[in-house]
C-alpha cells in the first residue's frame, strides 16, 4: 500500500512538472567548419513553441577576414550584434531562422528520420538515450532525455521524444551539449516573427544568396583591380555552414 502511494505521488509530481512544458536550456556550442568557434546557445521552450539564440563568443571575429580553401575564397564576416536565432512552432509545422526578425527565413519544420537505439548513458543528472539521424549533409549522434518529454533541441535539431542533451555530427565539426536545464513556471517567447513577412528558405538559397555573392565578387574584384587578379567563386562563411546540402538539391543529384 505504501509503495502504491509513493508511486502515485511520484507520478503526480512528474506530471505536474511536465504539464507546464516550460524550460530554459543553456548549451555549450562548438563548431569547427572553417575556423574553431566556441560560444553559448540558449533554448527557451513554451508549450509547442521554442526559441533558440546564439550568444556572442569570446573568440568571434572582430573584422571581416579572407582566406582560400581548395582554391575557393572564403570570407568570414565580423561577428554581428544581430545574433543567429531559430523559432519553431509545432502547431504550425513552421521553422523561422535568421539574425534579423524583419528578414527571417521560413521553412516547414524539418522531419529528421531519427533511429533510436537501446544504448543509454548518463550526462549530468539525466539518463540519456542514443539516436542517430541524417540532416542536410551531416549524420548526427544524439543523446536525449526521456525524463524531459519535449521534442526540442538546439538549432534546427528536434523531433525526438525527449529534450536533446548532447549532439555531434560525424564530421566532428558541430557539437552541442546542455550545461544547464531550468524548469520554469512560465517561459515567454517574445515577438515571435511574422511568418507572412519571412522569405522562403529555398528562394533565399537559390535566388537571393547567389545574387548577393555575385555583387560581393564584383566588389572584391573592383577593389583588387590594381593587383591584376580576378575572383570568380566565393563562399560567405557566417559560421552557419552546418547545412551542407538541402533536400531539393539531393533530389536533383539522385
Amino acid at each position: 500500500m505504501k509503495k502504491t502511494i509513493l508511486h502515485l505521488f511520484l507520478y503526480l509530481v512528474t506530471s505536474s512538472i511536465f504539464s507546464q512544458n516550460s524550460l530554459e536550456v543553456q548549451y555549450d556550442v562548438i563548431t569547427n567548419i572553417s575556423h574553431l568557434y566556441k560560444t553559448t546557445g540558449v533554448l527557451k521552450i513554451s508549450s509547442n513553441k521554442s526559441h533558440y539564440i546564439v550568444l556572442k563568443a569570446n573568440n568571434g571575429f572582430k573584422k571581416d577576414t579572407e582566406k582560400r580553401i581548395n582554391g575557393e575564397l572564403h570570407i568570414t564576416l565580423a561577428e554581428s550584434d544581430n545574433r543567429p536565432q531559430v523559432y519553431t512552432d509545432i502547431n504550425k509545422n513552421l521553422l523561422l531562422s535568421g539574425r534579423n526578425k524583419i528578414k527571417m527565413l521560413k521553412e516547414q519544420l524539418p522531419k529528421i528520420n531519427w533511429k533510436i537505439t537501446d544504448e543509454f548513458k548518463k550526462i549530468g543528472e539525466y539518463k540519456c538515450q542514443k539516436a542517430t539521424g541524417y540532416f542536410r549533409g551531416r549524420t548526427y549522434t544524439t543523446w536525449f532525455a526521456n525524463k524531459i518529454p519535449v521534442p526540442f533541441g538546439p538549432w534546427k535539431l528536434q523531433g525526438l521524444p525527449g529534450l536533446i542533451i548532447e549532439v555531434k555530427d560525424n564530421r566532428k565539426e558541430v557539437y552541442f551539449r546542455a550545461t544547464k536545464v531550468s524548469f520554469k513556471d512560465n517561459v515567454t517567447i517574445n515577438n515571435f516573427p511574422d511568418e507572412e513577412k519571412a522569405i522562403p528558405l529555398r528562394e533565399y538559397i537559390e535566388v537571393i544568396l547567389p545574387k548577393k555573392q555575385k555583387e560581393l565578387i564584383s566588389k572584391i574584384n573592383a577593389q583588387n583591380s590594381d593587383r591584376n587578379t580576378t575572383i570568380t567563386t566565393t563562399s560567405i562563411d557566417k559560421n552557419s555552414k552546418k547545412e551542407r546540402i538541402y533536400e531539393w538539391e539531393e533530389k536533383v543529384k539522385q
